[in-house]
Order: C-alpha cells, then structure tokens, then sequence
C-alpha cells in the first residue's frame, strides 16, 4: 500500500502571519496602550473631583483591558512562530523518510512512497535463504594465474608456410 508523505502548508507562509500579528498588530496595540495611558495621565494632572476620579477608574480599566489584549496578541504570534517550526520539522522528518524509502529501493514519486517491487518479499527472501544455507555448501573462490588455469602450450607444427631461403 503507498505512503502519503504529503504534509499541506508552508512554514514561510505561517511566518508571515506571526510577523505581521507580532509588528503591525503588536505595535499598533502597543501604541493604542501608550496613547491610552499617556491620557489617563493627563486627566490625572487636568481633573479634580468626582468625574476625574471616575473617568480615572474606567480610563484605567481600558488601559489594563488594552495590555491584556497585547499580551495576548505576544502569545497568538508565539504559538504562530510554534506551529511554523512544527511544520518545518515534520516536512523535513517527510523528506528524511521519503529519502531512506527510495535508498531502500523503494519507488517515490513526489510525495509518495510506493509499493516494493513484485517477487520482493521480505519473508519469501528469509525462506529461499534458510533453504539455500542448509542446501548449497559455500563456495570458495581463489584466483588462479595462468600458469594453473591452463595446461602449458607445447609449441605445434609451424603453419605459417614456407620459408623463404637466404
């Protein structure tokens, strides 16, 4: 039965998330934080009696509601920056693995790992090797020169034709 390696996503992409929650969004809550606090601070020096008081408890409440939001924008565009390395890893362990299938001998094409060739049974492999253990005595090979691989020549009849006289 094929493999399916496939894995959908690009790491890249995810990153481009978690960069734009972490700088555009981040920073423009930051900003909207700092613009917040900076004006609580100005009815705090402005403001006398009992609407300064009360703007200042909901001023701060917005304020704190405000860097409670950042900090958890900071977290969305860490488990953003999480989930990219995530994928990048197992993309990679994919390649690794469709790697090690086609050294194995193993068909791969694209992102899929096939079937083993037909007659390659691992188990029938294991069976026919047993039986030829037991059944073929070992062989042993020597290199032999010359000399021991043939019988030596004895020169035969001169053929070449008559010689002509001097």
């Amino acid at each position: 039965m094929p493999i399916d390696t496939f894995i959908a996503g690009n790491p890249t992409d995810i990153r481009r998330v978690e960069d734009w929650i972490r700088t555009t969004l981040g920073t423009t809550i930051g900003n909207v934080a700092d613009a917040a606090a900076r004006a609580r601070r100005i009815a705090d020096d402005a403001w006398e009696g009992d609407a300064s008081e009360t703007y200042l408890g909901r001023s701060s409440e917005h304020v704190h509601a405000i860097d409670d939001f950042h900090a958890r924008t900071s977290k969305t565009a860490d488990v953003f920056a999480d989930l990219s390395d995530e994928l990048s890893r197992a993309l990679s362990d994919m390649a690794d693995i469709r790697a090690r299938a086609l050294a194995a001998g193993l068909p791969v094409v694209c992102n899929t790992i096939g079937n083993p060739p037909p007659g390659d049974d691992e188990a029938a492999f294991r069976r026919t090797s047993a039986i030829k253990k037991r059944v073929t005595p070992p062989r042993r090979c020597t290199l032999a020169g010359p000399s021991q691989s043939q019988p030596p020549r004895t020169p035969g009849p001169d053929t070449r034709g008559p010689r002509p006289s001097s």
